[in-house]
Formats: C-alpha cells, structure tokens, sequence
C-alpha cells in the first residue's frame, strides 16, 4: 500500500524536483523549518536508534533515521534526502496517529469543541461536531478540509491556486505545505468576528486554529500554517446543496451551518472576538477547542 501511494504522490509532484514543503534535497548541515518538519515527521519512523529532537538542523542523528527510513522503503541508502525518500516520507510518515480522547471542554477550560475525523483523500466531505463544554453535541454540520490540489497552485509554493473556486477528488496538497489540506491534531480555537471579505469567507462570524496542541498541529500552527479557519463563502458557481470547494487550508462549510455555529456557540456564553487578521501573537485567550482526526493512515 505504501509503495502506492508513494507512485501516486511521484505522479502528482512530477513536474517538480521536490515535492512540497520541499524546494531543494536535505543534507547533513542543512537548517531551517523544513528541516524541522522532515524531523518531526522521522521521528515516527520504527526502528530509529533514539528519540529524534526536532532541532531544526539536520545532525548526525537526522540522518540516522533518514538512512533508516530509506532501507526501510527500499530505496538507496545514502542519509540525503532526494525527491523519492522525500515522497517516501510523505507517504509513510504524514499521518501524526492523533485521536481524539472524547473529554468534554470544560475539562481543559475551554467551553466548546469542534471535532472533525477525515480520510487521508480529502476529496470527501466530512460531518463536523459542535461540542458543548459539558461534552454533548449540540450540532453537526457538513464541511471539506482540503486544501489546494498539488501542482494546480499558483506559484511554487503552493498558494494561491491558479483558479478559484476549485473542486477535485485527489488527495489535496499535503498538510505541511502552504495553501495544504488542513492540518490534522489538537488546537486551541477561538470565535472571531466576520472577515472583510464576505464572498470569501462569509458574513458570519468564523472559528480560527490559534494554537496546535497535538498532532501535526501542535508543530505547524501557527508558525509554519496560520490563518485557518471554519468558514463559508459565497464562492462563484456554487449553491448550497452542492460539493463544497477546495479551500487553501481551512475549513469549508454551507452559510447556515457557519451562522447556526456562530450563533450556537454566542448563545453558551462564547465571545466572538474583534478579527485582528491573524496578527501573532493571538491577542486574546482562546475559547475552545479544535480536533481533526485523521481515519487510517
């Protein structure tokens, strides 16, 4: 199966000579936030000498568990990471295993939760759960967490994509990438006042992802991913009832779904925040929670 999905990745990604968040090979000496990510996700690799620390410099002890995963995938074994252990990495060490532990906000303080469970082909849409603090669920919704398509963004980077709004059934651009399919694991989240961009993102009030706590979240937001949010829009060619569009990372939803959750979430006493933007540090404390689960790896 892995080798599959590393033959559909090498498929997606041919025309370029990494695939995303990479744009150059990973060496010994190399630094930085891919290097970190490549870490982070080695560190799932059985078989390792040690517990790997995402430093964010590629050390001797990075390029262990490199040569590990390569012999483990069959692939040559030389430390460096090309473009096939990179595919390779992706394919078998994407997934952070998160699940969530079903205890009810009020738990950890929070007064609501917003619980997602999505396949790794995200071409799907998933029901969404609002959780009360006191752990009932109070609504459930319909919503699409997939990002950009690979290759169809605008640039080399991955955002924005070339058209807008867009549909598909692949798997999405990966979750470590710009514009990628919304990250998996635990997050704090908050209640902000609408956007300024309504046909965007709707005129309702949105949650936002402030904070990763577990999973690839807990590493990628909100210094890697940022501005991720559960919103709607009034997205050209679609009508509500249809197929959601791609999002560039956040969470799609139908206008009502956004307005019943906003005004649900306002009724239990939840403060929709003045919209700073995504300005960092978040300057106010979140209220809630948000759990995306991924089924399978």
């Amino acid at each position: 199966m892995a080798r599959l999905i590393l033959a559909a990745l090498a498929a997606a990604m041919s025309c370029a000579a990494m695939p995303l968040p990479w744009t150059d090979p990973l060496r010994k000496g190399a630094t930085g936030t891919g290097v970190m990510m490549l870490q982070q996700m080695l560190a799932r690799q059985p078989g390792i000498a040690a517990p790997l620390n995402a430093t964010g410099t590629f050390d001797d002890a990075t390029e262990d568990a490199v040569r590990v995963a390569q012999a483990a995938n069959g692939l040559d074994v030389d430390g460096v990471v090309g473009e096939q252990t990179a595919l390779s990495v992706l394919a078998t060490l994407a997934a952070d295993g998160y699940r969530d532990d079903g205890k009810p906000p009020s738990a950890s303080g929070h007064k609501f939760k917003i619980l997602f469970v999505v396949p790794r082909n995200r071409s799907v849409q998933v029901e969404g759960s609002l959780i009360a603090a006191n752990g009932s669920t109070v609504f459930r919704f319909g919503a699409r967490l997939h990002g950009v398509n690979a290759g169809d963004s605008g640039d080399d980077v991955g955002c924005p994509p070339a058209a807008w709004p867009a549909w598909s059934n692949t798997v999405g651009l990966n979750q470590f990438s710009p514009c990628g399919n919304t990250p998996t694991g635990l997050a704090l989240a908050d209640l902000n006042s609408p956007e300024d961009e309504p046909d965007k993102y709707g005129p309702y009030p949105v949650v936002r992802m402030v904070q990763g706590l577990a999973g690839n979240a807990k590493f990628l937001v909100p210094h890697v991913r940022d501005g991720i949010l559960v919103h709607t829009g009034k997205w050209p060619g679609w009508s509500p009832g249809q197929t959601l569009p791609n999002s560039e990372g956040c969470v799609h939803a139908e206008p009502e779904s956004i307005h019943a959750i906003s005004e649900i979430l306002q009724s239990m006493g939840v403060k929709a925040n003045k919209n700073r933007g995504g300005v960092l540090p978040y300057p106010y404390v979140p209220q809630g929670l948000l759990s995306i689960v991924q089924s399978g790896a």
